[in-house]
């Protein structure tokens, strides 16, 4: 398998799977007191992640493009595939800012909007680390390109199942101090 091609399928794995993740622990945390939503009230709470990714996705896909041509005019014209990796800075800082956010206001019992923020800015930066590793497959392999992204698929498929294998046996924690998610066989 190609280097680029491991690098994409490892990291759209990894957002894929925190993406997966935050939904389903969103489920444990906000049916659980002190927030106590129904299902389809839980279900309400993805409305502003979904209207972030809307936002997301196409800003990524434009930053990537305009990213790589602004950097290539500084190299002299010469593009290179990794220009692209730029991108995955913002990815690897919202993210980082989403899951540490998002488990501190679980912690504390924040008021449900500052869970719901945390979860959006999760929802942003995974577009902001996933067009970056496919379009760097394309820009590495453009003869291939689609035959990898198909190859890449199942790798994929495999990756998530094992990512969030055991994810809906997670438990809130009832005592007060350690309201944080913990993994339980």
């Amino acid at each position: 398998m190609y280097p680029a091609v491991l690098f994409s399928t490892i990291v759209n794995g990894a957002f894929f799977v925190a993406l997966i993740s935050m939904g389903v622990l969103s489920v444990q945390i906000f049916s659980a007191p002190p927030y106590l939503l129904s299902p389809g009230q839980v279900g309400l709470t993805n409305l502003p992640l979904f209207i972030v990714a809307l936002i997301a996705n196409p800003l990524a896909g434009w930053l990537s493009d305009a990213g790589a041509k602004w950097m290539a005019k500084r190299n002299n014209g010469t593009f290179e595939p990794e220009f692209r990796m730029l991108l995955m800075i913002p990815a690897a800082i919202l993210s980082t800012v989403a899951f540490v956010g998002f488990g501190i206001s679980a912690e504390r019992e924040l008021p449900l909007p500052w869970l719901i923020f945390y979860a959006s800015v999760l929802s942003l930066a995974v577009p902001f680390a996933i067009v970056p590793a496919l379009t760097y497959v394309i820009d590495c392999h453009p003869m291939v390109s689609s035959l990898l992204l198909l190859l890449y698929s199942p790798f994929l498929s495999i990756f998530t199942q094992f990512g969030v294998d055991g994810d809906e046996n997670w438990k809130v924690d009832a005592d007060k101090k350690n309201r944080m998610p913990i993994k339980r066989s």
